[in-house]
């Protein structure tokens, strides 16, 4: 009997100009065809980077929401789910906060088993009393969150904000990993998992 591949879903914000956009598009563009079912879902195809992913042959769906309590959202969010659940999507992996808010917290809702959420590689950025990190607890996220001065605002923050939500939901796990090191992540080579306590 022939394993049936991953089906991976991929969500972005838009495809505008920006480092994480950018990052986004080559991504999916580069990943496997072979190896993956693939699915792109956006807010908006609005971009210089959507031909990219549009001349790699991906199905993109654009999930167009208003504000975030205006009921298009919440009908955008229940065609969302059933999207998920029609597709047989196991792993969702999405790459901002307000991506990770709205596809991870609603995949989880929708039985989704795996949330990874992108953190761009830091490099040598680390400062002397910084480290790395590959697995905390929610409980331990918490802390960290609380304490105020080891996520930064505009970078690990929102992830490890969005990331508590997913796994307060009822979660299983979240990986926070950069793009270029997913299937390494996947593997528990790299990346920072994050589990219920």
């Amino acid at each position: 009997m022939r394993k049936r591949r991953p089906n991976l879903c991929l969500f972005t914000n838009r495809f505008g100009h920006g480092g994480t956009e950018h990052q986004f598009a080559d991504l999916v563009s580069r990943l496997d065809q072979s190896k993956y079912d693939l699915l792109v879902g956006c807010f908006s195809k609005e971009g210089e980077f959507y031909e990219k992913v549009a001349v790699a042959g991906l199905p993109v769906v654009e999930f167009t929401r208003g504000r975030w309590f205006a009921p298009d959202t919440l009908s955008c969010a229940l065609a969302w789910m059933r999207l998920l659940r029609r597709q047989g999507i196991d792993l969702v992996h999405t790459f901002d906060y307000y991506t990770t808010v709205f596809a991870g917290t609603l995949a989880r809702l929708a039985g989704i088993p795996l949330l990874v959420t992108s953190r761009r590689d830091t490099g040598s950025m680390y400062t002397p009393r910084q480290r790395w990190v590959d697995h905390l607890t929610l409980a331990e996220a918490r802390g960290y969150l609380a304490e105020g001065k080891h996520f930064a605002a505009g970078s690990m923050g929102p992830k490890i904000q969005a990331v508590i939500a997913y796994l307060d939901g009822g979660g299983r796990e979240a990986l926070i990993t950069d793009p270029d090191n997913l299937e390494r992540a996947l593997a528990g080579q790299t990346g920072t998992r994050i589990t219920p306590d």
